[in-house]
């Protein structure tokens, strides 16, 4: 996991990059490792996460939507494709 804290604003963190291993993707590793950091960025009074997938990819906008990511917007990404930009707020513990 790639994670730039306070980007793009100082109470947002952001996930640049995210991958599980093949032989255990589709056991909920994943979505434990992402439900875990969700959780550990609200004590840390943050107010949401960001991130991108690649327009197009129907396994990373499955796997962000079922982890409570929703899309913000489309954007142009500087590797010429195109992106969803997509922000799941926290709740503060």
């Amino acid at each position: 996991m790639d994670l730039i804290d306070g980007y793009p604003q100082p109470d947002v963190a952001y996930i640049g990059f995210f991958m599980t291993g093949f032989q255990v993707q589709g056991q909920g590793v994943g979505t434990t490792i992402i439900e875990e950091l969700c959780t550990y960025l609200a004590t840390l009074y943050f107010q949401s996460v960001q991130l991108a997938w690649v327009k197009g990819n129907p396994q990373a906008e499955n796997f962000w939507i079922k982890n409570q990511f929703q899309p913000i917007r489309e954007s142009s990404s500087n590797v010429a494709h195109e992106v969803i930009v997509a922000e799941r707020k926290l709740n503060q513990v």
